[in-house]
């Protein structure tokens, strides 16, 4: 028989493969530090202050392989603990892959849990919070987030997202700070796996139980946690242009037009006003299925505007337009001079 096991252990590889999603490699690139392995391993060790130097130690000697905090692996069956309490413990691997510990000096490593949901494919997800979802090295709130030295890298409100596997965890939520744990009779949470470009979706279900395929690097995002979303599932992808060059609109509405962080109404503002008649480039629209209006992103990365405002609007206009409808004005003055029409 197995059991189910969300392990507790921060990842660490050195090498990753090439990544996608609805960002391009080189955005990846600029999170996945290519400092040398030392000068990143304190922010990938695991939380527990005691334990910081002991984990340092070996993922600086390459002892093997590390599990991302919160994957799910499935362990042989383990006698039950005695009355007296365990000082270290350590469960095995199905297929004969190896130990992993379950409690090392009094502290928990791994977690019995229930056999987890989850669904692999090609899904496409819609950021909530108004503050954006930062993505994790292991499908846990305890997994560290992906940092350069540019920042955390994160998803906006309204952005969207590819995911090529979703697992969902039920009577068992990880949450890092006991003091924000809610007591839920029902507790659930689940992760997003950022698609990626290349064999997504070609490995089978034993290369997910292999060691290899549990140690190979991910990029994860917070679904839901104990009924607070985080990405609401899209049930038809979005539309998304993007130009290298960029294309060219103008601000058309008088009183101006908010940049925002993320395509959503519901996305902060980052304080700047594009002012009446501005010109200005655009380098991705992005319109969600049903939506009236499109989302554009500003190629300097100053943030998002749309094409329309809440009440449908027109609030920004392409430059194409604007010069065909100059063109056709001064045809028709011509035309009227001429007595032509």
């Amino acid at each position: 028989s197995t059991v189910s096991t969300s392990v507790y252990m921060a990842s660490q590889r050195q090498h990753d493969p090439d990544t996608s999603s609805t960002v391009s490699s080189a955005f990846f690139d600029a999170f996945r530090s290519t400092k040398k392995q030392e000068h990143r391993l304190e922010s990938l060790s695991i939380t527990s202050a005691n334990y910081r130097k002991t984990k340092l130690q070996a993922l600086k000697s390459g002892l093997g392989p590390v599990i991302p905090c919160g994957a799910c692996v499935k362990v042989k069956q383990w006698a039950p603990a005695n009355a007296q309490p365990e000082n270290q413990s350590f469960v095995r691997l199905c297929h004969g892959q190896g130990w992993i510990p379950r409690i090392i000096h009094g502290v928990q490593y791994s977690v019995d849990i229930k056999q987890p949901d989850t669904r692999r494919g090609s899904f496409w997800f819609r950021v909530q919070p108004s503050d954006g979802v930062k993505v994790r090295m292991g499908p846990s709130e305890r997994s560290p987030a992906i940092k350069s030295d540019n920042g955390y890298f994160q998803f906006e409100c309204g952005e969207h997202l590819r995911a090529s596997e979703i697992l969902t965890i039920h009577g068992h939520a990880d949450i890092e700070d006991e003091n924000n744990k809610m007591k839920i009779d029902h507790p659930s949470e689940s992760f997003a796996k950022l698609y990626r470009n290349k064999n997504s979706f070609q490995e089978d279900e034993l290369h997910y139980e292999s060691l290899d395929g549990l140690t190979t690097p991910g990029e994860w995002v917070h679904v839901h946690c104990n009924g607070h979303l985080y990405l609401e599932e899209c049930v038809n992808p979005p539309s998304i242009e993007r130009h290298q060059d960029g294309w060219r609109y103008e601000v058309i509405l008088e009183s101006g037009v908010s940049i925002r962080k993320g395509p959503s109404f519901s996305a902060r503002t980052t304080g700047t006003v594009l002012q009446h008649c501005a010109s200005v480039l655009i380098n991705e629209k992005v319109t969600a299925s049903g939506d009236a209006l499109t989302w554009m992103r500003l190629k300097d990365g100053r943030g998002w505007i749309t094409d329309r405002d809440e009440m449908g609007e027109m609030i920004m206009q392409a430059h194409s337009i604007k010069k065909k409808e100059a063109k056709d004005g001064s045809v028709n003055k011509l035309i009227s001079r001429l007595g032509l029409r």
